[in-house]
């Protein structure tokens, strides 16, 4: 909307439209990471910016890395050095890119911090690090956020990043200039831009997450041993109660059997002294009758 809207201005009519500064700040208000849309001249000053600060018209950009770029062989959308602006006292990156006309330059800007505490937001430790970065090593933001402008010139850059931007995306370990220490980092590049996203895992998450998976199966083996020396006691239990009903059941019998043989025995003697006891009788009175004859 802006390059259609300067593409037939000259730069005083540029300097002097309201409208046109109206709908800058539109798009600033519709961008949250942006901190101000700035329009370039042909002679490479200021001449209208999306904030009311004077003091920036018809200031000289010539000697920033975007415009140098622009004003010679680089086509296309340019991704600036964080540069502190010095009427805020804010980091902040450029992208630009030239108008339509050929003669004006569209830049706008953007809060580091912005990017900073969205990734401070979503890492998964406080030692991890994230961090935005140029293709050529230049930082355009990072978390841990870095304490002064010179961090953000560090140069980082590593051999992984020409891999990302020919594949689109790469894994590695070990050390990489955005921190001291050896990790395990993912890479890839934002979009078809000369730009991606780094992220230096601490080694210690994995082997955390690694050691609570190993907890989890310890306590899934324990759980399932106590279970099964549970089962087999009361299986245990179980038979010794089976081998004392069938003990009990045994005695039982073998007592019955007994009881029963006692009890034929009795039977038997009984009635052999009832036959006993009858025959007697009998030879009594057969005597008694021989005797009387």
């Amino acid at each position: 909307a802006v390059n259609l809207r300067i593409r037939n201005l000259t730069d005083a009519e540029v300097a002097e439209s309201g409208d046109l500064q109206e709908l800058l700040q539109q798009v600033v208000a519709e961008t949250h990471p942006s901190n101000g849309i700035v329009i370039i001249s042909g002679d490479n000053r200021v001449v209208l910016t999306s904030t009311d600060i004077p003091s920036r018209i018809g200031r000289s950009v010539a000697d920033r890395d975007y415009v140098r770029a622009l004003r010679g062989d680089h086509r296309g959308t340019y991704i600036g050095e964080v540069e502190i602006a010095q009427a805020t006292h804010t980091a902040l990156f450029p992208i630009s890119r030239r108008s339509s006309n050929g003669r004006n330059l569209i830049v706008s800007l953007f809060r580091p911090s912005y990017f900073e505490d969205f990734y401070k937001s979503v890492v998964e430790t406080p030692n991890d690090v994230v961090a935005l970065v140029r293709a050529d090593g230049k930082l355009l933001a990072r978390s841990p956020r870095p304490n002064d402008i010179e961090e953000y010139r560090q140069q980082i850059y590593s051999p992984i990043f020409d891999e990302v931007m020919s594949t689109g995306r790469a894994f590695t370990s070990g050390i990489l200039p955005l921190a001291p220490d050896s990790r395990y980092y993912a890479l890839r590049q934002v979009g078809s831009h000369p730009v991606l996203v780094v992220y230096g895992l601490d080694p210690a998450v994995p082997q955390r997450a690694w050691m609570r998976q190993l907890a989890m199966s310890g306590l899934v083996c324990l759980t399932a041993a106590l279970l099964l020396m549970l089962l087999t006691h009361l299986a245990q239990q179980s038979v010794r109660r089976e081998r004392a009903a069938l003990a009990a059941a045994r005695l039982e019998a073998e007592r019955r059997a007994d009881a029963e043989t006692r009890l034929r025995h009795a039977q038997r003697t009984h009635a052999l002294g009832q036959i006993v006891g009858g025959l007697a009788h009998d030879f009594h009175n057969v005597v008694m009758a021989v005797m009387a004859g």
